[in-house]
């Protein structure tokens, strides 16, 4: 290979007719950065211990961008006649853990339709299981968790349960959570209830109330 030294820094240069360096890539000796320069401006820096920085002669993280204005980033898919389903970009996060490496968690924009609607699919990996998609935000907003069919603004599958904690007072901590489905303390299928339960360990109380499958309320 070639090999330039230099006590001083090294550049390689790219003219035009006028002797107007518009471009240029330089190595700094003191500080053994990398920079790239087009129109007379340092656009891109690779430090010596390998971070990138676009916009930033000083990046802090693997990649750092920096802008006057508004730093973007953008995924594109440039085909010309995109389905349903088609994906248009996708953020992931890879780990190599022996136990399970590979990508753990991911972010997806998807086409939802054929007129240019967009849903935004969120996946996570738990222990061995591979990534897999976990919650969805649709082209209208709506979002589901642990489902893909959404009628409203939040949807949660059959047996889902929201919980609220409290903590403190006479009777130590507790939660009120609402979902499927108890009748008093015993779990009842095609039930709606509210209730008391233990926030250490999610042992139900009691129902405070409860909307049974004949849409009956009991106190």
């Amino acid at each position: 290979g070639m090999t330039f030294a230099s006590d001083a820094d090294l550049s390689f240069a790219f003219s035009d007719n006028n002797a107007s360096y518009s471009g240029r890539i330089m190595y700094d000796i003191s500080e053994r950065d990398l920079t790239f320069w087009t129109n007379e401006l340092q656009r891109v820096t690779i430090t010596d211990d390998g971070k990138v920085g676009i916009g930033t002669s000083a990046p802090d993280t693997q990649l750092h961008l920096s802008s006057t204005g508004t730093s973007v980033i953008r995924f594109e898919n440039s085909g010309t006649q995109l389905s349903d389903g088609n994906v248009l970009g996708t953020l992931e996060f890879e780990g190599q853990d022996s136990n399970q490496a590979g990508v753990r968690a991911s972010i997806s924009a998807v086409t939802q339709n054929t007129s240019g609607g967009t849903y935004l699919k969120f996946s996570t990996g738990n222990s061995n299981a591979s990534n897999a998609e976990r919650m969805r935000i649709i082209a209208d907003g709506k979002v589901g968790i642990g489902t893909t069919t959404m009628g409203e603004t939040l949807c949660l599958p059959h047996g889902s349960r929201i919980k609220w904690n409290s903590h403190g007072g006479a009777s130590g901590a507790r939660s009120v959570a609402m979902g499927n489905g108890y009748q008093g303390s015993a779990a009842q299928d095609n039930y709606w209830s509210l209730d008391m339960s233990n926030a250490d360990d999610n042992t139900i109380d009691t129902a405070v109330m409860t909307i049974d499958n004949l849409s009956l309320i009991h106190i």
